[in-house]
Formats: C-alpha cells, structure tokens, sequence
C-alpha cells in the first residue's frame, strides 16, 4: 500500500493558528491576570495591615494606615514564589500615612511613600491577596 494517499483531511496552517488563538484566548481569560482594581484593592489591604520598611513603614509595626494613592507601575508573569506561593509579582508606588507603634505606645502620625514589590495571587476561596516581597 506504498503510495496510498491518506483520505483524512488536515486543518490549513491558518485554521490551526486560529484555533490555536482561540485556545489560548480562552485559557487566559480563565486563569487570567486580576484587572488593577483588584490589584490596587488587595495590595491597598496588605498595606493597611502592614506598611513595608521599604516604603518608610516602622520595623516596630503601625497602626491606623491611611493609603492615599496606589500607582501600579509593573505586571510580571505569573510564577510559583517559595516564600509566597503562586502570584504576580506587582512592583507599586504607594503614599499614605500611618502610626508608629512602639509596644503600646503610638507615635505622632507620620507619611509613607516609596516604591515596594507585592506578590499577588487568589486565595482558597478565589479573592485576591497580597504580601508584600520584601518586609
């Protein structure tokens, strides 16, 4: 049977590419990144439980955190993070204010800005968190 034609019909390149498109069109949109709402919410969270030192937040720990704005200036791909599980790496601008804490004794108020790296994935229950990369 040498030389027999296959009677099966291939897809054209084109067709194929498309489907291809379509599939990862799909995948994405399921699995997909949090839009920056999301984003500055879940960040805006961790923030409040916990200003980073890196962003002029106290070692000590803070209370009363006031985020005034949230500027998202970087998405990375998504990738697994020992420390911090399966996430988007999200590098932020952030400015606020917050109370120092010392013990129990609260400080005056002081401001917050600076720029800080956040991993951002869904939790067991498909809400968004963050933590930040760096204390």
């Amino acid at each position: 049977m040498a030389g027999r034609r296959s009677t099966r019909k291939c897809l054209t390149l084109p067709l194929q590419r498309s489907l291809l498109g379509a599939v990862v069109l799909l995948v994405s949109v399921a699995c997909g990144r949090p839009e920056k709402i999301e984003l500055r919410r879940a960040i805006g969270a961790a923030l409040e439980e916990r200003v980073p030192f890196a962003m002029g937040g106290c070692m000590t720990g803070s209370a009363g955190v006031v985020v005034d704005d949230i500027e998202i200036l970087k998405v990375g791909k998504q990738s697994d993070n020992l420390l911090h599980g399966r996430g988007y790496p999200v590098l932020v601008r952030a400015s606020g204010s917050y109370v120092p804490m010392f013990g129990d004794v609260a400080l005056p108020r002081q401001p917050f800005e600076g720029t800080g790296e956040f991993i951002v994935g869904q939790d067991a229950y498909g809400e968004w968190r963050a933590a930040p990369m760096r204390p």
